[in-house]
């Protein structure tokens, strides 16, 4: 199931470079640099002699070629931070490659669903006592979607970024977990050129 998640994907990612010559910019022209930082937390005070307490944060970073108006083509980093009561503090990684397809490409605000396959050691293999804890060459399937939306009042270039992905790992294990990640971040635009709205085709 490995590979064949890991072929489609990378038929995803390559038949879209089939119309980069149909594109009237250039790739590099459309390149699109974000950063996030997430945190999440779970605490159980019930038991009043040693309650349970757990954090985690994430910081992804990405960078991401526009191949057409509707496709785009990245590369991705994640850094994971853990540390509570029944965890050592640690850190994981996660790298990967993803594919975005905007559903509103004709607005200035993107609508997106995404897939990636990625490689990591962050292992949700519900082991209690410990998980989750490292292990490597894990393979991770992601989906999600999400939107970003132009910040005017500081930059055009400047986008806000609201989205989710959900990590599935591939591995076999008897017992294992998804890893879902929200996103709120900022992505910067390099000379990215979004089509604009004429006013007068909607009265058309």
């Amino acid at each position: 199931m490995t590979a064949k998640l890991i072929t489609l994907h990378a038929l995803l990612l390559y038949l879209p470079t089939q119309v980069i010559g149909q594109n009237e910019k250039s790739t590099f022209d459309n390149l699109i640099v974000g950063s996030s930082y997430t945190f999440i937390w779970d605490m159980d005070k019930s038991n009043t002699v040693s309650y349970y307490t757990y954090y985690e944060s994430t910081w992804n970073v990405n960078i991401a070629v526009s191949l057409n108006k509707r496709l785009y083509m990245g590369i991705q980093s994640l850094f994971l931070f853990t540390q509570g009561s029944r965890v050592d503090k640690k850190k994981y990684a996660i790298y990967g490659l993803f594919t975005q397809y905007d559903l509103m490409p004709k607005r200035d605000t993107r609508f997106f669903i995404e897939t990636s396959i990625n490689q990591g050691d962050y292992c949700t293999c519900g082991v209690s006592g410990i998980d989750p804890y490292r292990k490597k060459d894990l393979y991770y399937w992601g989906f999600g979607a999400g939107f970003d939306r132009p910040l005017k009042s500081i930059s055009d270039k400047l986008y806000l970024d609201l989205s989710f992905v959900n990590y599935i790992i591939l591995n076999k294990y008897n017992v294992k977990y998804n890893y879902t990640q929200y996103i709120i971040g900022l992505n910067y635009r390099f000379n990215t050129i979004r089509p604009k709205r004429n006013k007068g085709s909607d009265k058309k």
